[in-house]
């Protein structure tokens, strides 16, 4: 934190978004009970990993959202950065993989299971189930 270690002086440490000043802060817990906050680029938490990956998936959550990249701070935050934004935000980085992009739908077996599909609508009874047009 400003250039100074005090690892051995902090007991826990936290990250939150500050709107206010539309940043992230980092807030340290210390051993003698007081709290410090600083904006995280004023601050180094080692390790801090950059990630490729541009599809990101949460903990419980059925849909996967495509992102510019994200960081793993201290194995504890990812900090996911969305396309088109500025803005951060902050996740457990148990509660989200980060993976990178497929051309699955430009591949031959994709293509393959499409067609079957299509095939598939076309001879199905149409009074029997509403059916999906694809």
């Amino acid at each position: 934190m400003d250039n100074q270690d005090k690892t051995s002086q902090i007991k826990d440490w936290t990250l939150s978004y500050n709107k206010k000043e539309e940043c992230i802060k980092l807030t340290c817990h210390y051993l003698s009970g007081k709290s410090y906050s600083r904006p995280l680029e004023y601050c180094r938490v080692v390790p801090t990993t950059r990630l490729k990956g541009t599809l990101l998936v949460q903990k419980n959550k059925p849909n996967i959202k495509i992102i510019d990249y994200a960081e793993i701070i201290g194995e504890k935050y990812a900090c996911i950065y969305y396309p088109n934004t500025k803005k951060p935000y902050l996740m457990k980085k148990d509660d989200v993989q980060v993976l990178p992009s497929t051309a699955l739908k430009n591949g031959m077996i994709y293509r393959y299971f499409r067609e079957i599909a299509k095939l598939r609508t076309k001879s199905a009874e149409y009074d029997k189930k509403k059916l999906l047009k694809i």
